[in-house]
């Protein structure tokens, strides 16, 4: 290793032994990053990136078969640390310390019974030493440069109580707070809506430039990798079957996989009349699908399902919030409504409304004609 290379990964591979025998779930996985550098690992579900990057912090199952040498720079002139070779006491010393992560949802990741700014103290006790009034201000401190505002009630707070954008940019805190040589962040904006995930991906960009942390980001989106990414390695059934620049690799040229990746990307400019799909091969192949004029005339003749006529829903705190004003729709047999807006915008308050899991303050509920 270079004295620039953060991370050195040879040969590495998980397996996992089942009743039906032992599953490779990756395998011959080799990459360097340097400092400052980020490295995008794509592909579909169970292509392996995550077991890969689990492997690399040591959090797999004791049950998972590791192999191969993963080595690790955490500044200085000291030699590279070997991962592969630490014990779990050893690991959970260089966990949150040197190698920091992002988990993709952090409502199971965060602890529920716990305040947020406690978690992240927990963090600065434990590896920096930090007691009392020292860590709470340096919670304080990172609580801010991540961009929350009323710090004293984020602090108070319990995950359940903050936003998805609020809780992953505590995650955030959490895994930048002692300055790792590595930040591994899976999926980390799958839950979060457009502009919060344009917000997180900034604050990544502007501490990993501060800082000069080496981040492995793993996504299934190629919009996303596109924007923050170096290097880009493409994994299939536990395998890398494409890799190199960022430019290069979403310019398409490479292996068939990686076209066929790019070419299913959904773009809001094309109506497409079919969707692509990516064969057992690789290839790109497409499914015709009804048009969309005929699907839409033969929906008017259709039973109306749901209707929603005024629903309001209030929040009676300090101070009131009015979570859904005014909204009416009507959904008949068989149609697609999509709901969309940011974080807060009343999404999720008006589902939980039809079902019953919160009281509506007035409006009426109409499934299959009968009020409910």
């Amino acid at each position: 290793m270079d004295k620039d290379t953060i991370l050195s990964v040879k040969n590495a591979g998980v397996a996992f032994q089942t009743t039906q025998g032992v599953v490779q779930a990756a395998k011959g996985v080799s990459f360097e990053l340097s400092r400052g550098r980020t490295l995008g690992i794509v592909g579909e579900s169970g292509s392996g990136k995550t077991v890969t990057a689990l492997s690399i912090s040591g959090l797999l199952p004791r049950t998972a078969l590791v192999e191969g040498e993963k080595w690790l720079q955490v500044g200085g002139d000291e030699a590279p640390m070997a991962l592969h070779g630490l014990t779990e006491a050893a690991m959970s010393r260089v966990r949150g310390r040197h190698v920091g992560m992002i988990f993709q949802e952090p409502m199971s990741s965060l602890n529920p019974v716990m305040r947020c700014g406690e978690q992240v103290a927990e963090v600065l006790r434990h590896h920096l030493g930090m007691v009392g009034a020292e860590a709470e201000q340096h919670v304080r401190m990172w609580l801010d440069r991540v961009k929350l505002r009323d710090l004293g009630r984020i602090y108070r707070s319990y995950p359940h109580e903050l936003s998805g954008g609020q809780k992953q940019r505590v995650m955030i805190a959490m895994a930048m707070c002692c300055r790792p040589a590595l930040l591994i962040a899976d999926e980390p904006t799958t839950a979060l809506d457009v502009t919060v995930q344009q917000a997180v991906l900034a604050l990544m960009r502007e501490l990993q430039e501060e800082t000069g942390t080496a981040c492995i980001f793993i996504s299934h989106d190629l919009g996303v990798i596109g924007e923050i990414a170096h290097e880009v390695m493409v994994m299939r059934g536990g395998e890398v079957v494409d890799g190199g620049t960022v430019n290069k690799v979403m310019a398409g040229g490479g292996h068939v996989y990686t076209r066929g990746l790019l070419a299913c990307r959904p773009l809001l400019r094309n109506r497409l009349e079919r969707l692509p799909v990516i064969g057992e091969e690789g290839e790109v192949r497409v499914v015709t699908r009804e048009s969309e004029l005929a699907m839409l005339e033969s929906m008017r003749d259709r039973t109306v399902l749901l209707a929603v006529d005024g629903l309001r829903v209030v929040y009676h705190g300090k101070p009131v919030v009015e979570a859904v004003s005014g909204v009416s729709f009507q959904l008949r047999q068989g149609e697609v409504l999509g709901v969309v807006g940011e974080s807060g915008s009343g999404k999720t308050t008006l589902a939980r409304c039809v079902v019953g899991l919160v009281g509506a303050a007035s409006g009426r509920i109409c499934y299959a004609g009968e009020e409910i």
